[in-house]
């Protein structure tokens, strides 16, 4: 019972938040040994932040995104739909990047890798400021936070 008191505190924006955090520190931490000419790291470091984004849409796409479908009454082609698209465009870019940092000298730069950022962080300011606060406040309302930030926590 106290794990389910602490979770209904706790909502979408404060974990789902806390894993764009989490993951844009890795994303930073990639490019500056990449800079630093560490490939090895890079790629490690990279590898790691590709898991951590992959499990983090998955978590979205599978839970949070037919969670705020039902909470708001819109369908797959409402908004969430284009936010689907984005995770198909990051994806796109993850595998992009990957491919440059295994090519690139350790000296060069990884072109993909900005744009990666910059698309992310457009990504993520349109969840944090509008869909994760949305869920947190209908679902709180009706009951169902606790529950669902439980099955997000099992990703």
């Amino acid at each position: 019972m106290e794990m389910a008191t602490s979770e209904a505190a706790e909502g979408v924006s404060e974990r789902l938040g806390a894993d764009h955090r989490r993951l844009d520190d890795l994303l930073a931490e990639t490019k500056r040994v990449w800079a630093d000419g560490d490939p090895e790291t890079a790629r490690r470091r990279f590898h790691a932040f590709r898991e951590g984004l992959e499990r983090h849409i998955e978590v979205e796409e599978r839970v949070l995104f037919p969670a705020f479908e039902t909470l708001t009454g819109t369908t797959p082609d409402g908004p969430t739909g284009g936010l689907r698209m984005e995770h198909r465009e990051l994806r796109k870019l993850l595998a992009e990047v990957a491919v440059q940092l295994e090519e690139a000298p350790p000296a060069g730069r990884a072109p993909v890798l900005p744009v990666l950022e910059a698309r992310l962080a457009a990504h993520n300011d349109i969840e944090e400021r509008r869909v994760y606060p949305t869920v947190d406040r209908l679902a709180r309302k009706t009951g169902a936070l606790a529950n669902l930030v439980h099955r997000l926590a099992m990703f």
